[in-house]
């Protein structure tokens, strides 16, 4: 019993120090209800999703019902400092990075922006589409955080080469309101640091098996033949 006990402390040692050592990698998702788009959209959000790790941010948005991709417009504002003081001011919010599409015929550029400098571009990236939502990623040495931070997610729609509509749909809803309304987004544990403990677990469990080969034999249960 002892030394089952001292293996087990054992297992989760290691699943922690890899862990430590791991990238960690973040993610945070809101959901958004049908329907709440201004003037029944489109577009319309399902969802939206930020994920961050050491090697880049992947912004994700999904959309109920019919949606066009031409003029579809994604914005995500990050508050990488989690302080509404400092940024890109908005409603409440305080944006150190924000994500976007470009207008009319540029759609599937998305560009990335300091909150101090709306007019340089920090970097772009080509847009992802998929039948029900796009993506698209950027890398994370443009980011000034590489974990916890707040995100609000916006969609628009282009209507020329230099102009859109205003937000038809937000997620999480919108008010004027502080950073309650942001989602943070939150570590995931390594995937490698979950499944070490259990593979280590299966390979003594077979070791004990081979000391001990009556394990190995099946239960019986204490039925008679019918007659």
């Amino acid at each position: 019993m002892l030394s089952r006990f001292c293996f087990l402390a054992v297992l989760l040692l290691l699943g922690a120090r890899i862990d430590a050592h791991a990238a960690p990698t973040y993610s945070g998702t809101v959901i958004d209800p049908a329907g709440d788009a201004w003037a029944g959209g489109p577009p319309d959000i399902a969802s939206v999703t930020v994920t961050a790790n050491a090697s880049q941010f992947t912004f994700t948005m999904y959309f109920h019902g019919a949606w066009d991709p031409a003029v579809t417009r994604s914005t995500f504002g990050l508050d990488t400092d989690q302080n509404v003081a400092t940024g890109s001011l908005y409603l409440g919010w305080g944006f150190e990075r924000i994500a976007h599409q470009g207008f009319l015929g540029n759609t599937g550029t998305a560009y990335l922006f300091a909150g101090s400098d709306l007019a340089t571009p920090l970097a772009t990236t080509a847009v992802s589409y998929f039948s029900d939502h796009l993506s698209y990623s950027f890398d994370a040495a443009l980011f000034a955080d590489e974990g916890l931070l707040d995100f609000l997610g916006q969609a628009s729609r282009a209507l020329s080469a230099n102009s859109s509509t205003g937000a038809i749909d937000n997620a999480p809803g919108i008010q004027p309101r502080g950073p309650g309304g942001s989602t943070q987004l939150v570590p995931i544990p390594s995937t490698l640091s979950l499944l070490l403990p259990v593979l280590l677990l299966a390979l003594w469990q077979r070791a004990a098996l081979r000391r001990n080969p009556l394990q190995q034999q099946p239960a019986r249960a204490g039925l008679t033949p019918s007659r």
